[in-house]
């Protein structure tokens, strides 16, 4: 798409409306296969913004996660020191005149993306390479730490109040797992649009619940193939081993803030290593200890199952645990130099370490 094509003019003529001026020019266009990000100019000394839209195949909940995710991003931005764009403006798919679906204007940072700077720089040494992920390691490692600190009494996605401008975890929880669930099986009806969770276990056994429904509709669409009976047992398996998953000293809170989007890929660092910004925050919720406490999945450039499946689950549990035991070790780093008042993410991840958040979705 070039900037004089019908759907630019467009979008140029829907932002200068929140710039309160004309002139809005497009620099690029960024596509990806659920959204697409456009980069916008003024002639008027502003910095430039981002329009993220998302498109509709992405979510059965488009419009709810979208406004999710601006208020994760609003709250964290005045809550902590975690670089953010500025949220300018977001509203649902009726709010947008394009017809490109529900979006957020945001302001432009530059940057280049943490997992490039990790996993795709040729050329470099093995010396160079640690200090890089030590770098790297603790950016990250500042960042949970800072999300670690805001409690929760329930378990849900944000909202921030009309009147009052105050957040709390108040609508339910805006995971990928539950959206994907819903979209491929129709399970929006089992979701009630009020549903948050004052108990962990409540909540690990209502994801465990939804499954089992997705199993039986799979079973009577697909009949009992081999590949059922594994995905039977296996949820089974899992209700079993559930309450071991949960401690009672934190199953009713606090609760943590959980952002499933906050990975490398989603991060922008400069020429000196250091973080100009975590562009994205989709499915942030509050939610259990455990799920913030967890090891990262992302100290690989592979995601766990496919590292498996490519190279052995051998090659797997020797790498990621290299890798976990340098990011756990610079985690305790970070807290040793801070002040901490007992409540240490570190003791938290290594007591999850051998259940590992791979994806009870």
């Amino acid at each position: 798409m070039n900037e004089n094509s019908h759907t630019a003019q467009e979008i140029c003529a829907f932002a200068n409306r929140y710039r309160k001026r004309d002139g809005g020019k497009v620099v690029s266009m960024h596509y990806d296969p659920f959204t697409v990000k456009v980069r916008l100019h003024w002639d008027d000394g502003g910095r430039d913004w981002l329009i993220r839209f998302t498109f509709s195949g992405r979510s059965s909940f488009i419009d709810e996660k979208v406004q999710n995710e601006a208020v994760a991003m609003k709250f964290v931005a005045l809550n902590t020191p975690i670089p953010i764009p500025r949220v300018i403006a977001y509203g649902t798919a009726a709010d947008n005149p394009t017809g490109l679906g529900p979006f957020i204007i945001m302001t432009w940072v530059d940057g280049r993306k943490m997992s490039d700077v990790l996993w795709n720089t040729p050329g470099r040494g093995l010396e160079e390479t640690r200090a890089t992920r030590e770098i790297l390691y603790g950016q990250m490692a500042d960042i949970l730490l800072e999300l670690w600190k805001l409690n929760f009494d329930r378990i849900g996605s944000l909202v921030q109040a009309e009147i009052t401008r105050t957040f709390s975890a108040n609508r339910r929880p805006s995971s990928q797992g539950i959206s994907e669930l819903s979209r491929v099986w129709d399970l929006s009806d089992h979701i009630g649009p009020s549903r948050i969770y004052h108990s962990a276990v409540d909540y690990i056994y209502s994801l465990l619940e939804l499954q089992s429904i997705r199993l039986e509709r799979q079973q009577t669409i697909m009949g009992d193939t081999a590949s059922y009976r594994e995905q039977y047992a296996a949820r089974h398996l899992m209700k079993a081993i559930a309450l071991s998953f949960i401690s009672r000293a934190n199953n009713y809170g606090p609760f943590k803030l959980f952002a499933e989007g906050l990975r490398p890929e989603h991060i922008l660092v400069d020429d000196s290593l250091q973080v100009t910004a975590v562009t994205n925050w989709e499915f942030c919720y509050s939610g259990p200890v455990q799920f913030a406490g967890s090891m990262p999945d992302w100290l690989l450039p592979l995601a766990p199952h496919t590292y498996i499946k490519q190279r052995g689950l051998p090659a797997f549990l020797q790498s990621y645990i290299t890798e976990a035991s340098a990011f756990l070790e610079m985690l305790k780093k970070k807290e040793d130099g801070g002040a901490h008042d007992g409540d240490r993410l570190s003791l938290a991840v290594r007591s999850q370490a051998s259940i590992l958040y791979i994806g009870i979705f």
